[in-house]
């Protein structure tokens, strides 16, 4: 040990055991990282075929679950299952409701009373004679049918048409039979008619018959609306808020036989009815 130790201390052994013993400390360290990085290296690839692999493994697990979802989602609406059907009936559209009817004001001016007088005449005694038609109605036609029941013995006849304020507007001195066709009319206007007939019996006694009514004409405003209506709700609506209260519940009856849950047809057809009585 004394003759080693006298060697390491000799200044010329000095430096060559400096020299070894750098060696011997880069050749350690050289195994040392050499031994001690491969496990390393090792396990890092390892960790990255594990990543891989769960990566590869886990995408078509997506992809089946999402194939599958959207088979699923494709085959259920064509088998129609019930909950679909009833969302659909529940997400509906509700009917918005419309208000009442306005029935025209002068439907209640159309009757009149038989005055047992002829208009213009106090001197004879009057008999009523039946009128038909258009008898206290509304009507469509510009050049209405005036028709009345004959009168026995009665073979001419005399029929007047006026205005709402007694204006004269047509007349026919004598007619037979028990009809007469008036030449055109203002549309939108209330007329009253009256026909009038005259016997002499026998013994020189003068008889009068008398029989009169009134009528409305569609004005062409309201004839316009019936033709642009869209379905039978609005042209019900536009038949009863002219007047024609029987086209009217003809409509609205029509209606409810496609749509029975129709509220604002049943309340219409109510008040129709309601009008009539």
């Amino acid at each position: 040990w004394t003759h080693l130790t006298d060697w390491f201390s000799h200044p010329n052994h000095k430096a060559v055991w400096l020299a070894v013993a750098a060696i011997l400390i880069f050749i350690g360290s050289g195994l040392a990282w050499l031994f001690l990085s491969k496990p390393s290296d090792e396990i890092v690839k390892k960790s990255a075929s594990l990543s891989d692999f769960q990566t590869n493994q886990s995408a078509p697990k997506a992809n089946i679950n999402q194939a599958t979802i959207e088979v699923n989602q494709n085959t259920a609406v064509p088998k129609g299952n019930s909950n679909t059907q009833n969302q659909i009936t529940v997400e509906s559209p509700k009917e918005v409701e419309l208000a009442n009817l306005v029935l025209p004001k002068f439907l209640g001016d159309l009757r009149i009373e038989e005055t047992g007088k002829l208009r213009g005449s106090n001197d004879y005694t009057t008999q009523k004679i039946a009128v038909i038609s258009p008898n206290g109605s509304v009507i469509r036609d510009s050049s209405p049918v005036l028709k009345w029941q004959n009168v026995p013995n009665i073979q001419d006849f005399e029929v007047s048409v006026f205005d709402n304020d007694f204006n004269p507007v047509a007349k026919i001195d004598s007619v037979s039979g028990n009809s007469w066709r008036v030449p055109n009319l203002t549309k939108g206007k209330i007329y009253q008619w009256q026909v009038s007939a005259k016997l002499v019996t026998a013994d020189g006694k003068t008889t009068k018959f008398l029989g009169q009514s009134k009528f409305y004409i569609v004005s062409e405003r309201e004839e316009n609306r019936i033709k642009q209506a869209k379905d039978g709700l609005e042209k019900g609506r536009a038949f009863a808020e002219a007047g024609l209260l029987r086209e009217a519940a003809g409509e609205f009856r029509k209606y409810l036989k496609e749509n029975p849950n129709s509220e604002n047809a049943k309340k219409f057809l109510r008040q129709v009815e309601e009008r009539q009585r």
